[in-house]
């Protein structure tokens, strides 16, 4: 009914986030916790080495040379190599867009935002200078890049997906978190399209043995809407575009990925409801959308329209649906989450 690039519209209309696959992830320590509340209330993140301060020239320098400047300037350094890869990293490598995640003292939270400046020189106001001179302290970290955090406060540490736990112990004062995205997203959202797969994430919570056929029937509820999805709209949709992640032990994530545009709008509406959207499985997923919906193309508002219009007219099979994935939801005990904005 709807072509990609149409999907693609109503789903960001929903507040669905879109991830560019070039998007890079970052974990950024904060001198043991020292710099945590500058970076999060500032809404930036820094590195130090002050006195290299020419960001022209760390753009086009080699690493070798870059390594002679700090050796130079910071004479003590006993990882020059190791310096001069992290500033060039912080200031070459990172783009806007991209994910960092920042840790607390004893990373006992973690904030997570997205990139929103290239690199620059922080100047420090009048008043910043005399209130330094006042309290004995200078002001530093002066290479920085603006920051725009992911939900209303940091992580705490039990929050996280416990896949990410391992990154707190890398090496670097700025580690590439690229393997760890995945874990990354699905701590942030609860349904998110990256490249051509959609994901949508399910917190199982339940601390007891996971039922088999609990589990069976949850997944057995997910075809059957893909069944009457595809009966109701005349898409066709295969169950083996559809892959499932869950974790062996309980409590933890189930995550279910397609990478079949057909069947992006059936598994938004599927986490939608799940994760308490307030609406009906009735795959009329603009409902949540507060306000006026945007759509600038009377074609696909028409299609939206006859979208709904079949909905409406099959409610009693989609109250079934509803009422089954709604049982599966209580005795798995999965957890209502919405996307971090």
């Amino acid at each position: 009914m709807f072509s990609a690039d149409e999907t693609l519209n109503i789903l960001t209309t929903c507040g669905i986030p879109v991830i560019d696959p070039s998007t890079n992830y970052w974990f950024i320590r904060t001198n043991g916790g020292d710099n945590f509340e500058n970076f999060y209330f500032g809404q930036y993140v820094a590195i130090g080495w002050d006195k290299i301060d020419d960001l022209d020239s760390i753009k086009h320098c080699s690493l070798n040379d870059l390594k002679d400047e700090i050796i130079e300037a910071y004479p003590d350094d006993s990882k020059p190599g190791s310096t001069a890869s992290q500033i060039i990293r912080f200031v070459n490598d990172i783009k806007i867009g991209d994910y960092v995640l920042v840790p607390g003292a004893n990373c006992d939270r973690i904030a997570i935002g997205q990139i929103t400046s290239e690199p620059y020189i922080y100047e420090a106001s009048d008043q910043e200078r005399i209130d330094v001179m006042f309290f004995d302290e200078e002001i530093s970290y002066l290479k920085r890049r603006n920051v725009k955090w992911i939900a209303d406060r940091p992580f705490e540490r039990r929050e996280l997906d416990p896949m990410l736990i391992p990154i707190i112990y890398s090496y670097g004062t700025i580690v590439n978190a690229n393997p760890y995205s995945g874990f990354i997203n699905r701590t942030l959202y609860s349904c998110y399209i990256q490249g051509k797969e959609m994901h949508a994430i399910f917190d199982v919570t339940t601390t007891k043995n996971i039922a088999a056929v609990d589990l069976c029937n949850f997944i057995s509820s997910i075809f059957e809407s893909a069944d009457i999805y595809s009966e109701l709209y005349n898409i066709p949709i295969e169950k083996n575009e559809f892959s499932i992640k869950a974790a062996i032990n309980s409590p933890g994530p189930v995550e279910i990925i397609t990478c079949a545009t057909s069947a992006f709008v059936l598994l938004a509406s599927l986490s939608l409801f799940i994760n308490g959207a307030k609406v009906k499985f009735s795959f009329d997923i603009l409902k949540v959308v507060k306000g006026d919906v945007d759509i600038d193309s009377p074609g696909l508002v028409d299609k939206i329209r006859d979208f709904q219009k079949v909905a409406t007219e099959n409610e009693i099979k989609l109250q079934k649906t509803e009422a089954k994935i709604e049982e599966s939801r209580k005795k798995l005990k999965i957890k209502k989450k919405e996307n971090k904005k």
